[in-house]
């Protein structure tokens, strides 16, 4: 007898949540740009219990074109924690019009990344795997790009 009152008491309590209709979430933003004139370095995580991801990468001044590619999660405010963004970047010479990277060397040299922040994200990884090819298009303020790629996730 308890189990069947238990079962029922169990199945209106379930039967009385209503979830929200309210959609008052962000949708996933992508962003875009580069950035003549720059350089991407890797630095040491300031926060020595981040051991996840020992690195982390900023962009100063330098003799490169730096591209940073963000992909912003959907945000609802009603779910804890669901912010955030998974940058991808990567620099080519100032001078070059077209590139083809496609192994992991021409990745290290080009120092693509993939930096994700969130909770409980792992934090940021060199892509090692993959392709990025581009080119400047003729009016020479935008590039076009794609990117194929194996980002750790986390």
């Amino acid at each position: 007898m308890k189990g069947i009152l238990f079962t029922i008491l169990s199945i209106s309590v379930f039967a009385s949540c209503k979830k929200s209709t309210n959609n008052n979430c962000i949708n996933e933003q992508l962003t875009w740009e580069f950035q003549t004139g720059k350089q991407i370095d890797s630095l040491k995580n300031p926060d020595p219990g981040f051991t996840r991801s020992p690195y982390l990468y900023s962009i100063n001044n330098g003799n490169n074109t730096v591209f940073i590619f963000r992909k912003i999660f959907a945000d609802c405010p009603e779910v804890v924690d669901d912010e955030g963004y998974r940058d991808i970047v990567f620099q080519v010479p100032s001078d070059v019009t077209s590139f083809q990277l496609n192994d992991s060397v021409e990745l290290t040299n080009a120092r693509a990344w993939s930096q994700q922040y969130c909770y409980g994200c792992d934090g940021g990884h060199a892509i090692t795997s993959g392709s990025i090819d581009g080119y400047k298009k003729s009016d020479n303020t935008a590039y076009q790009c794609c990117i194929t790629c194996s980002c750790p996730s986390g």
